[in-house]
C-alpha cells in the first residue's frame, strides 16, 4: 500500500499488517504491541483497527477510541477515526454513541469537506436508527445554515427516518427540497417518498410521485417502489390502482417478491376478486417463492368476500399441505365465513373442529359464522350446541349469532333452551369441562 495521510514508512508497515489481521482481536494485539514499543501510533492505524471490529464489537471500538485519547493520541479532531467509530456503533444499532462520536468529530475537522460529509452522514444514520426524525431535520438545517450542501444520501436517510415515524408530510417536503437543490433524485428517494405515503395512507400523493418518477426517466420496475405503491393503494381501498400498477410491473419484466405479491393478493381481497387472488397465490410458487400464511389468508378472505366457499376450502386444504406453514384462526375463520355465506353449515362445523384439532382457540368471528350457517340452514339444534360449547370455552358471543339462536329457539317453542342459553352466556368465561359436542 502507498504512504498517504502523512504516514511514515513505519506507519505504512503497521497498516499493511493490520489489513492482514483475520480478526479484531489480532488487530488490537498488533496495535498494543506497537504502542508498547513506544512507536508513535498514527490515527490511521487506530482507524483501521476500529473498522476491524465490525457491527458486533462496538464496545471494543469505543474502548480503543477512549484508550488512545487517554494516552495523548490526537484523536479529538481526527474525523476519519470518529467516522470509523460512528460506523461501528451505527451498524450495532447504538445510535446514541454514534451520534455523540460524530458530533465530536465534526467539532474538530475544520474545513475538510469530505470528512465533514462522512461525519454528517454518520450522524444522520444514528438519528434515523434511533427514530429521531426531528434531529435529522435539524442536522440538515444546520448544514444549510453553514452554507454547506447536503448530498442525496443525506436526504434519503432523513426521508427514511420520517417515513418510519409516519411523518409523510416532512418526507415529501424533503423530496421537493432535494429536487430543488440541483440534485438528481434517484429511485431510493422516490421509494422513500412512496413508503412515507404508505405509512400515512396517502395513496393520491403516492400516485403523484410515481408519475413524477416516470417523467424523470427513472425506471419504475424495482421491487421496493412497486411494493410500496401497491401497498398504499391497497390500504387506501384503491384496489383497482393497486392491481393496475402491479400488472404494469409484472408485464414490464420485473421479478416479483413475496412482499409485492402479498400486497397484490390483499388488494384482491379488498375488491372481492377471488380469481385474481388465486392466480397471484399460484404465482408465488411459480416464481420459486415460499408462500406464508399471511398471503394465503388474504386469498382465502378474497374467496370469502366473493362468497366462493368451495374455493376457500380448497385454499385452506392447500395451506395445510405447505411445508413449514400452519393455518391460523384467521385462516379457518375466513373459510368458515365463506361456508356461512354459501349455507354450508356442515363444513362450517367441521372447520370449528379443525380449529380444536390444531390446538387453536375459536374466536367470535369463527363461532358466530358457524352458528349463523346453522341457523340460516334451519339447523337450530347444531347452532344451539355450538353456542353452548363456545360459551363454555370462554368465547364471547356475537350478538347477531346470539339473537339468531334465540329466535330459532322461540320458533320451535324451546323456552327451556332459552333459559339455558342465558345461563351459558353468563358463564361464558368458565373453563371447558368436557369435549366438543355438536
Amino acid at each position: 500500500m502507498g504512504v498517504s495521510r502523512g504516514m511514515t514508512p513505519d506507519t505504512a508497515v503497521i497498516c499493511a499488517a493490520l489489513q492482514a489481521c483475520p480478526s479484531w482481536q489480532r488487530a488490537f494485539q498488533l496495535l498494543a504491541s506497537t504502542s508498547s514499543c513506544r512507536t508513535r501510533v498514527a490515527a490511521v492505524t487506530i482507524e483501521m483497527a476500529i473498522s476491524a471490529c465490525g457491527d458486533s464489537q462496538w464496545q471494543p471500538a469505543l474502548w480503543l477510541f477512549g484508550h488512545f485519547q487517554g494516552d495523548g493520541a490526537v484523536l479529538q479532531g481526527d474525523g476519519a477515526v470518529c467516522g470509523a467509530v460512528g460506523s461501528v456503533c451505527n451498524q450495532a444499532g447504538r445510535w446514541v454513541q454514534a451520534l455523540a462520536i460524530a458530533t465530536q468529530g465534526m467539532q474538530g475537522i475544520g474545513s475538510e469537506v469530505q470528512l465533514g460529509h462522512r461525519l454528517r452522514t454518520s450522524a444522520l444514520l444514528a438519528c434515523a436508527t434511533g427514530s429521531q426524525w426531528a434531529l435529522c431535520l435539524q442536522l440538515l438545517d444546520a448544514t444549510a445554515t453553514r452554507g454547506l450542501k447536503s448530498g442525496l444520501a443525506s436526504f434519503s436517510i432523513a426521508m427514511s427516518a420520517c417515513e418510519r415515524a409516519r411523518r409523510w408530510e416532512h418526507a415529501l417536503l424533503m423530496l421537493r427540497a432535494s429536487s430543488g437543490s440541483c440534485l438528481e433524485v434517484d429511485a431510493v428517494c422516490y421509494n422513500s417518498g412512496v413508503s412515507a405515503c404508505r405509512s400515512g395512507q396517502q395513496w393520491e400523493a403516492a400516485l403523484h410521485l410515481s408519475g413524477l418518477r416516470r417523467c424523470a426517466g427513472i425506471p419504475t420496475e424495482d421491487g421496493v417502489g412497486v411494493s410500496a405503491l401497491v401497498s398504499v393503494c391497497e390500504r387506501g381501498q384503491q384496489w383497482a390502482f393497486a392491481l393496475h400498477h402491479l400488472s404494469l410491473a409484472l408485464h414490464g419484466g420485473m421479478e416479483p417478491d413475496l412482499v409485492l405479491l402479498s400486497a397484490g393478493v390483499s388488494a384482491c381481497q379488498k375488491g372481492a376478486l377471488w380469481a385474481q387472488a388465486v392466480c397471484l397465490l399460484n404465482d408465488v410458487a411459480a416464481h420459486g417463492l415460499q408462500p406464508d400464511v399471511v398471503v394465503a389468508n388474504a386469498a382465502i378472505s378474497a374467496c370469502e368476500a366473493a362468497g366462493r366457499w368451495l374455493q376457500a376450502l380448497e385454499l385452506l386444504q392447500t395451506l395445510c399441505q405447505w411445508e413449514g406453514v400452519e393455518p391460523t384462526v384467521v385462516s379457518c375463520s375466513a373459510a368458515i365465513s365463506a361456508c356461512e355465506k354459501g349455507g354450508q353449515w356442515a363444513h362450517a362445523l367441521d372447520l370449528l373442529r379443525l380449529l380444536l384439532t390444531l390446538g387453536l382457540q375459536p374466536n367470535t368471528v369463527s363461532s358466530a359464522a358457524a352458528m349463523l350457517a346453522c341457523t340460516s340452514s334451519g339447523r337450530w339444534d347444531h347452532a344451539l350446541g355450538a353456542f353452548v360449547k363456545m360459551a363454555l370455552r370462554g368465547v364471547v358471543a356475537d350478538k347477531d349469532a346470539y339473537a339468531a339462536v334465540l329466535m330459532e329457539c322461540e320458533q320451535h317453542g324451546l323456552g327451556g333452551s332459552e333459559i339455558g342459553l342465558l345461563h351459558s352466556l353468563g358463564d361464558e368465561r368458565s373453563s371447558n369441562q368436557g369435549g366438543w359436542v355438536f
